[in-house]
C-alpha cells in the first residue's frame, strides 16, 4: 500500500513540475522580431534598424533581448537634431497599462552620445547626412527582481517615440514611433 501511495505522489510531483515548466516557458518565450522602419517628417528621413532575439527557448531575466543593435541612419540631406522618449506598455487580460521601463527591465541606457533628461534621451550632437549609423540601444534585459508572477501572460511593448528638428530655434516634430513587440508574452 505504501508503494502505491509513493508512486502516486511521484507521478503527481512530476506532473506538477511539468506543468510549472510549461507555464514558465510560455511566460518567458518570445518569437517576434522588429522589422526595419523609415521615419519621415518633412524632408527629414531616418532609417531605424536592428533586431530582437528570436528563439523558442526560455528567456530568463538577465538575457539580452536585442540580437542586433538598434540604430538610426540619417538618409536625408539635412543636418538634424534628434531625441527619443521610451515608453513601455503591457496588456494583461485585455487591459493595457503603461509602465515605467525601469519597473520591468534592467535600467535602460542608450549608447554613447545620448543624454537623459527626465523621460527624454537627446543625441548630444547634430546627426549629419552620412552612411554611418547612430547606435541607439544594444541591451534590453528583464530585471529578475521586478518581473514577478503578476506579469504572467502579459504582452509587453517597448515604444521608442522619436522627435527631430533641423535648427536650434525650430520646434520639435514627431519623426516616428518604433515598437519592440514581445506580443507572445514574456
Amino acid at each position: 500500500m505504501k508503494k502505491g501511495r509513493i508512486a502516486i505522489l511521484i507521478i503527481l510531483l512530476m506532473a506538477l513540475v511539468g506543468i510549472t515548466s510549461a507555464l514558465i516557458s510560455a511566460w518567458l518565450t518570445d518569437t517576434k522580431s522588429t522589422p526595419s522602419t523609415t521615419f519621415t517628417v518633412g524632408d527629414v528621413e531616418f532609417e531605424w534598424s536592428g533586431s530582437t532575439i528570436t528563439t523558442d527557448s526560455i528567456i530568463v531575466p538577465g538575457d539580452n533581448l536585442i540580437a542586433e543593435t538598434f540604430s538610426l541612419l540619417n538618409s536625408s540631406n539635412i543636418d538634424t537634431e534628434i531625441r527619443v522618449e521610451i515608453i513601455t506598455t503591457y496588456t494583461l487580460e485585455g487591459s493595457q497599462e503603461a509602465i515605467a521601463a525601469n519597473d520591468l527591465f534592467e535600467p535602460i541606457t542608450l549608447e554613447a552620445g545620448w543624454t537623459r533628461n527626465g523621460n527624454l534621451w537627446t543625441y548630444d550632437s547634430t546627426i549629419l547626412p552620412t552612411t554611418t549609423s547612430v547606435e541607439v540601444i544594444s541591451t534590453l534585459m528583464l530585471n529578475g527582481s521586478l518581473v514577478g508572477n503578476s506579469y504572467t501572460g502579459a504582452e509587453f511593448k517597448v515604444i521608442f517615440k522619436f522627435e527631430a528638428k533641423q535648427k536650434a530655434n525650430v520646434t520639435w516634430e514627431e519623426l516616428g514611433t518604433a515598437e519592440i513587440d514581445f506580443g507572445s508574452g514574456i
